[in-house]
Order: structure tokens, then sequence, then C-alpha cells
């Protein structure tokens, strides 16, 4: 391998005007944390509002652990230090007195700067994908990312709301809407009711159909998994692979544990970019469950807007064109280009398609389950292969399990209510699939969900999905013409791979000093 990745995040410091200001406030309802500065006292500013450039809000003291930001820190986020990507830090200009804690109403005009903390995107694209390298080989890459992902879930873990993951990932345009079964591991009860909020924090628009909670109660000392179609599975006892091979690659290790030390698919010499999986098949097993761990790499992320960019000032003819073809053909289109991980399973001396998992997105992997029909297999060992594109995919984990699916209570709950930021209720919208949407089509824009909570039986315990269906839209603003020649090329099948590793070795050769010139 090229490169290695590890566990670290980081975070940037982004420095905004007070025109800001209000947004940020819509967004506190959301997960934002406000700091008030005065000169070396700093105070927790609740319930923030901006009324005529008047910032109000009421002041509370803060414990000196419960605040990340400081000017002298390194800019690397530590266990237990995620909540530091909530943080908003004003600072109060030093001729304009104080504020004592209580009630404030401050002019905005008091405030002489304003900070934002949020994770560093791009340099954990160079952490994740450069490391061995450095991180300034790819600085260029770094100014030049364009985040282009899908709606955020944030759910209430008991103290506060905290990223969970992306929904219906890769649904671009009406066309690819999905349904999607998102595992919801921190989600605590909050009282009576469960908590979750969907965010739209990005250059898109959002169309939810559907969010409905998905409960399962199941034996203690196991774990659940809903599988692509939103059926349950009993995970007990997961067998490692006896062997995982990469291109010759000895990859075993990489995969026995959830630890983001992953598997990147990054062989340049290889045509086709493939893990293969080998596992021992119990005596009579006529039935087994792949467990994975994974999600989609910042680097494909990026790949996809430099492949956007080259429609220049057409991309919203392009657009156009793609939500008026069939669902069918787009998503034969994904795969063609080795967008999704295809999961095969050996039978004789022929490879049978299992799935297709669509993308995720690449800010938080989740775990997948996929049943597999072991009836006509033959011999003691199962051979399971992984393929994608060059870079697309970030493996971490991945076993089999032949545990039957027993003892599993299962309920699906429509919301109590969906409240938007200006409190338009949309719990109609999002309780069943039908022609009503969600529809968040500004930056900033989030919905509070509630759900009843039940507990779960005598002997069991409990584990939830948020069971979404939707589709989005990506707001692009590019200039000039298309790249006519260019984009042919993508008409052949697997070139989106070769476009990224291509884009990948030129970075290596040019140190990530000409990557906006080797991207026009």
């Amino acid at each position: 391998m090229l490169f290695h990745i590890s566990a670290c995040t980081y975070f940037r410091v982004k420095s905004v005007t007070s025109e800001d200001l209000p947004k940020l406030i819509e967004m506190e309802k959301v997960h934002k944390y406000f700091v008030l500065h005065q000169g070396a006292e700093q105070h927790h500013l609740v319930l923030p509002a901006i009324e005529e450039n008047i910032l109000k809000g009421t002041l509370v003291e803060v414990g000196s652990d419960s605040i990340y930001y400081n000017d002298v820190r390194r800019k690397l986020v530590g266990s237990g230090e995620k909540s530091i990507l909530n943080e908003v830090h004003l600072y109060l200009a030093p001729d304009q007195g104080t504020y004592a804690v209580g009630d404030i109403a401050l002019p905005v005009t008091q405030i002489s700067e304003i900070r934002v903390i949020k994770p560093d995107t791009g340099k954990s694209i160079a952490h994740f994908v450069f490391g061995a390298i450095g991180v300034l080989a790819i600085v260029t890459i770094i100014v030049a990312l364009t985040k282009s992902s899908c709606p955020y879930l944030y759910v209430y873990d008991g103290q506060d709301y905290v990223f969970e993951g992306e929904l219906y990932g890769g649904a671009i345009l009406k066309n690819l809407e999905r349904d999607d079964y998102l595992p919801l591991p921190r989600l605590q009860a909050d009282g009576s009711i469960y908590k979750l909020k969907i965010a739209n924090e990005l250059k898109e628009e959002e169309y939810t159909n559907l969010a409905r909670l998905v409960v399962v109660d199941h034996p203690q000392h196991t774990t659940v998994l809903l599988d692509q179609k939103g059926q349950p599975h009993l995970i007990q006892d997961p067998q490692l692979p006896v062997q995982a091979l990469a291109n010759g690659e000895d990859i075993r290790s990489t995969l026995q544990r959830t630890d983001r030390d992953v598997y990147l698919f990054d062989h340049t010499e290889a045509t086709t970019n493939a893990a293969n999986l080998r596992f021992e098949k119990p005596a009579g097993a006529t039935s087994g469950k792949l467990v994975l761990n994974a999600k989609n790499s910042l680097w494909f992320d990026w790949v996809f807007g430099e492949f956007t960019k080259k429609f220049g000032g057409f991309y919203d003819q392009w657009i156009e064109k793609q939500a008026a073809l069939p669902g069918a053909e787009r998503r034969q289109m994904a795969i063609d280009q080795e967008f999704p991980l295809t999961v095969s399973l050996k039978v004789g001396d022929e490879w049978q398609l299992i799935e297709h998992l669509p993308t995720v997105g690449p800010m938080a992997a989740r775990d997948f389950v996929l049943p597999i029909d072991l009836s006509a297999h033959e011999g003691p060992d199962i051979e399971i292969r992984l393929q994608t594109g060059f870079l697309f995919w970030e493996l971490d984990y991945a076993a089999m399990d032949f545990t039957a699916d027993t003892d599993l209570q299962v309920r699906e709950i429509a919301p109590l209510s969906a409240t938007g930021l200006d409190g338009t209720d949309h719990t109609a919208a999002l309780s069943a699939d039908d022609d009503q949407y969600l529809q968040q089509l500004h930056t900033g824009d989030a919905t509070e969900l509630h759900f009843a909570y039940q507990p779960a039986a005598e002997g069991f315990t409990q584990s939830a999905f948020l069971h979404s269906k939707g589709y989005y839209k990506h707001v692009r603003s590019y200039a000039g013409l298309p790249a006519i020649s260019e984009l042919k090329k993508f008409r052949t099948p697997a070139y989106f791979s070769e476009f990224s590793k291509a884009l990948y070795l030129q970075v290596i050769v040019n140190n990530g000093e000409e990557v906006a010139s080797i991207t026009q």
C-alpha cells in the first residue's frame, strides 16, 4: 500500500463576520455550543437569539472541562473531545465592558471576532489518505476540497446531540430515491422519548419522504443489524476470515476489529480493486450472514466533485438530463463505474453476485449485514469477494455469522412530532412513504424528531435504527465550457476508477503542488 490510515480527526477554526451570526443562532438549535469570551473569562451562552442586531440569551458558568478549544492547543481532536466540533466562540471587544451571569442583551457591534470550530475535512484527507508522504504534499487538495455528501443525522445520546451518520447516500435526484436503514448505537432515551435531528449542512437541497424508528428487542449479549431490505439479523458468534487477500497482500489483521485501520482498495498496479475473504463453513450450514464495517472515502467525495466541475456552466443542464432518465438506468451507470461495494460469493468456479452496497457517504462508517444463501454452496470454505473503484471505499471489519435469526421482536414507530427550526410541523410528511416530503432546501435547515420510547422486554436488550427514504440535489455554480472530450471518456465502464487512480498518481508525482492544473 502507498499510504496508511490512522484514527485521527482534526478541526479547523473559521473566523466569520457578525452577518453570519443569525444563521449560527439557528444552527444552535441543532447542536452548536456558544461560548462568550470576555478577556480571560468565558461563559456558556444559552438560548441565543438575534433581535434587531441585539444578541440575547443567558450566560451561565462553565467548568474548565466543558470547553475544549483554546488558542494554543493542537488541532487534533482527542478521545472524548468530539464536542469541540459543536463550539462557536464569540469574542467581546476589549473596550466594551463585561456581562455578568444571567440574561444579557449584547449589541452585535460589540463582538470583535467569531470563531466556528469545524471538522477539518481537508486535513482529514491529508492525514487519512496521504499520511505516508506528509500533509504539505497535498495542500492544494485541501484548498480544492468541496464536500458533496448527504443529509446528516444527529441523535440525542443522553447528554447532547451527536453526529451518527448520513442518510440515503448516493440518492442524487428523485429517480435514485431509496430506503436507508442507519444503525443508531448512541441513541438514548430522554425520559419517555427518543430525539433525533435531520440537518442540511451542505450546498444541497434535501427531500426526505420517510423517517421512522425501527426498534429491535433481542437477547442480551447479542447484536442486531438490518439488511438493505430492512430485515433484522442476529449477530451472536461472528467468525473472522481465515484468509483475507487483496492483490496478494495479506489484510487479515486490518479487518479483525473496528478501529479505523482500514483497507482502501488502492492498488495502483491492479486492473481491479478487490478483497478476497475466505471463511470456514460450519458443517450443515445452509445460510450465513456477512458482517462488514465500511464507508466511502473522502477521496471519492473529492474526485466526484472534480468530475462534476468538468460540466462547467452546463452542469444544471446535465442534471436535468440525469433527472429524466429511468432510475434503473442511473443505478446501472453507478454499478458500471464501480461506485457501490459489490459483494460476490464463489460458487464452483464462478462468482455469484450477492449485493451491490450503495454509497453511504464519507463522514461516518457504518455496520452492514448481508444474508447469504449457501444451499447451493459446496465445500468446507466460503469465498467472498468485495470489489469497488480505486479508493472509493474504506473497509474496516469483516466477519461471518451463522446464528439463526430467532427471538427478535421488531417495532417500526412513526414520529410523535417533527418540527423545523421555524416551528413548521413536518410530522405528516415523514410518517409514511407517500408524495409528501420534508424539504430542507437551505444550508442550516434542520428538523427535530421525537419518537416514543418503549423499554426492552425483560431479559432482552434493544437496538435502534432510522428507516429513512429520500433523495437530494447538489447546488453548484460552475462556469465555463464543458470539457466534452474528457466527459465522453466516462461513458466507458470503470473509467471513473481510472480517473481516480490518475489523479492520485499525479498527486504523488507532483507532490501535491500542481493539483489544480491536472484537474482542469
